[in-house]
């Protein structure tokens, strides 16, 4: 008995001695760990710091940047469409804030905006635009239009639709054409656009705001047809076209990217930083440059040339003269 207590004694102390060095042990480990990860802790803290000022100075630098572009392209952009008359068209989904920023940038420069035709899907879509614009256009159609062999259906809507908006006069008539107020009209009523202006009032130039790519093949095709079919159109029927649209509008299923790659647009300027005090320079810069009978491509965009057109043109820039020559 004796024996077994001196054994289950002799466990005891084991246990009891082994149990204080590991506690003696852990200690300064755990401290070595704390302090480590306290390291770790300040040097990560001391990183995002000086993360935060580099992200600070950045954006005080871009707003720099950004404030002198503004002062730089008001004084470029002052008057160069002075004399003007501009036709704004928005397609189906056109940012809206998009679409006011050019009316403002256009009126900015001078130029007076004679309405925003604004499109609906109704207008591109190839099974309505099959019958029921035709039949309106045909009835319609102002004094004057000839349809290109071959044209398809939306394409010949497309040729009323710009002979109701633009004119390739060097003097746009004062008097709003009644003909073309009635195609006008008779669009808004099968809800294929909506105008903001009047009726019947026709522009020297057109603005095509670009909006975001249809869904589904047959919608895609049909969009296509429809707004590429206008831009040439607005383009043959007025003195210069500008279309405008976000770096998105680029890619190669967006209106910008067809109109830089069409056989059958190849006259319209296209300009893919809309929305941006560049975009804004571009875009007025870019119609007086319609106006001398040029065109190009702008922008950050696949097929862009230049980020905005060559300022040292002079007969690029110069303001509106009666009996200038030149058309998109």
């Amino acid at each position: 008995m004796t024996g077994f207590r001196y054994h289950a004694l002799a466990l005891t102390t084991s246990v009891v001695t082994l149990a204080v060095g590991v506690v003696v042990g852990v200690g300064p480990l755990s401290e070595a760990q704390t302090s480590k990860q306290q390291d770790q802790v300040a040097a990560l803290q001391q990183r995002q710091a000086a993360l935060s000022q580099r992200l600070a100075t950045t954006r005080a630098r871009a707003g720099d940047d950004r404030a002198l572009a503004q002062a730089l392209a008001g004084p470029l952009a002052a008057d160069r469409l002075k004399g003007r008359t501009v036709v704004v068209v928005a397609a189906p989904g056109a940012d809206r804030p998009l679409v006011r920023r050019t009316v403002a940038d256009l009126k900015t420069a001078g130029a007076t905006v004679t309405g925003t035709a604004s499109l609906s899907d109704v207008y591109v879509d190839p099974g309505k635009a099959q019958s029921p614009l035709e039949d309106l256009v045909l009835r319609l159609v102002p004094p004057g239009v000839t349809f290109t062999n071959g044209s398809t259906a939306i394409e010949r809507v497309g040729t009323v639709l710009a002979r109701s908006t633009v004119t390739a006069a060097a003097t746009p008539p004062a008097a709003t054409d009644q003909k073309a107020a009635e195609v006008i009209a008779g669009l808004h009523e099968l809800g294929a656009l909506k105008l903001r202006g009047t009726p019947g009032r026709l522009a020297q130039f057109a603005v095509v705001v670009a909006g975001p790519p249809a869904h589904g093949s047959a919608a895609v095709t049909g969009a296509r047809d429809a707004l590429l079919g206008l831009v040439a159109a607005l383009d043959k029927g007025s003195r210069g076209v500008v279309v405008v649209g976000s770096v998105d509008a680029a890619l190669p299923d967006r209106l910008i990217a067809q109109v830089r790659t069409s056989p059958i647009t190849r006259n319209p300027s296209t300009v893919d930083t809309g929305g941006s005090v560049g975009g804004d320079l571009a875009l007025v810069l870019a119609l007086a440059e319609q106006a001398a009978g040029r065109a190009g491509d702008y922008g950050r965009g696949a097929g862009a040339t230049a980020l905005v057109p060559d300022t040292l043109v002079p007969d690029a820039l110069t303001p509106n003269v009666a009996g200038a020559t030149g058309t998109g």
